[in-house]
């Protein structure tokens, strides 16, 4: 009978997880055979020790940003996925970073992305683990200017041709990429690896930028070449 007694007043009462997270238990077999469900409607297997130690995870918890979750499935944490995922995340939905960075205010990423089980299914189909260290989740070659991450928008490039694609359009002023003001002429020069190279001077912005943009091709078809069966074709 007090068994029973102890059964039910673990059943009515009100218990919370180390996050303060609030779940009740909706059937007890045995003391380590209990299962919970958690007021975002997910619900879990565990023992009494783990409800009493607070220890009881809930997989679809928003840790990232208030956004992201685990989830369920065959992915962990220490999954090679778990950094790229999570600086997605932090580039859409962090304040802090949007400071330093306001390029990446209004981004958005995908709701089946905000659940890592997703997005790490994604990212097995679409690296190369040969070359994965050295490169970078893109969300624009694909589709010029996407504001949004997600498996239609998003590829993986060397962080060489990332790099191409960099506008820095707060440092060039009112002038087109690639054109700089000096007298009465227009200077048109590329950047590459840190690098600038002269094109020569222009009467007109149009004319300076015309340069730029046929230089600009040459060497984004060089480096694509270099690259070539490392990156996909749609890349």
């Amino acid at each position: 009978m007090k068994k029973q007694e102890k059964i039910e007043q673990y059943i009515a009462k009100d218990w919370y997880n180390n996050k303060g997270e609030k779940m009740i238990i909706i059937s007890y077999i045995s003391y380590s055979n209990v299962v919970v469900e958690f007021e975002n409607g997910y619900i879990t297997k565990t023992s009494m020790s783990h409800i009493k130690e607070g220890r009881v995870r809930n997989m679809f918890y928003k840790l990232v940003c208030g956004v992201g979750f685990l989830g369920e499935g065959k992915y962990d944490s220490k999954h090679k996925s778990k950094r790229y995922w999570a600086n997605m995340l932090h580039r859409c939905y962090n304040k802090k970073i949007h400071k330093e960075r306001p390029t990446y205010k209004g981004c958005s990423v995908d709701d089946q992305w905000h659940n890592f089980q997703n997005f790490a299914e994604w990212f097995d189909e679409n690296n190369n683990p040969e070359t994965m260290k050295d490169f970078v989740l893109d969300k624009d070659i694909l589709i010029k200017n996407s504001k949004s991450y997600s498996p239609d928008t998003c590829c993986f490039v060397p962080q060489e041709i990332n790099g191409l694609f960099t506008k820095t359009s707060a440092k060039r002023g009112k002038y087109p990429i690639g054109v700089i003001k000096e007298g009465n002429k227009f200077r048109a020069e590329i950047s590459y690896k840190k690098k600038s190279t002269y094109l020569g001077a222009f009467n007109t912005i149009e004319e300076a930028f015309q340069a730029y943009k046929t230089a600009k091709e040459v060497l984004i078809k060089k480096v694509a070449d270099k690259w070539k069966g490392k990156i996909t074709e749609q890349v």
